[in-house]
């Protein structure tokens, strides 16, 4: 099951349920939900919802990604190359924990490990204070 599906489906049973309890309450009864998110998740419309990563609420609430576009990072971006697979620029490449989209020295996507070789250039390390050595490892 694709995101975009999963995500879906996850509204639609939310709203049943919703709509089940609240049939369930006598018309003179007031009912308020209140939905508490947790581990970095949105209330997106009585959702919990990860706009980081959700393709319909990416960024914040309401925020469509196009069918061509997936949410990375909280942004709508085009498709991009995956961690670990081959490269030539870093705007091929997905943005990583830190928001670097890396093609590293060794033309694959994603920062090299401090010990590691690959790198090319100092920006190459995912430590940011690791200089990138002359047999290409991040030290």
């Amino acid at each position: 099951m694709n995101q975009s599906t999963a995500s879906s489906l996850r509204k639609l049973a939310v709203g049943a349920a919703l709509a089940f309890g609240l049939a369930a309450v006598s018309s003179s009864t007031a009912c308020t939900v209140t939905i508490s998110c947790t581990g970095g998740t949105v209330d997106c419309g009585g959702i919990c919802v990860d706009t980081a990563n959700d393709d319909f609420d990416c960024g914040g609430c309401g925020i469509t990604c196009s069918a061509s576009e997936s949410c990375v990072g909280g942004v709508c971006a085009g498709a991009c190359t995956a961690d670990l697979d081959p490269c030539t620029t870093d705007s091929e490449c997905c943005p990583g924990p830190d928001g670097r989209s890396i093609c590293a020295g060794d033309n694959r996507c994603g920062c090299v490990d401090t010990g590691t070789v690959g790198c090319a250039v100092d920006s190459d390390c995912c430590d940011p204070s690791a200089l990138c050595q002359p047999d290409g490892s991040c030290q």
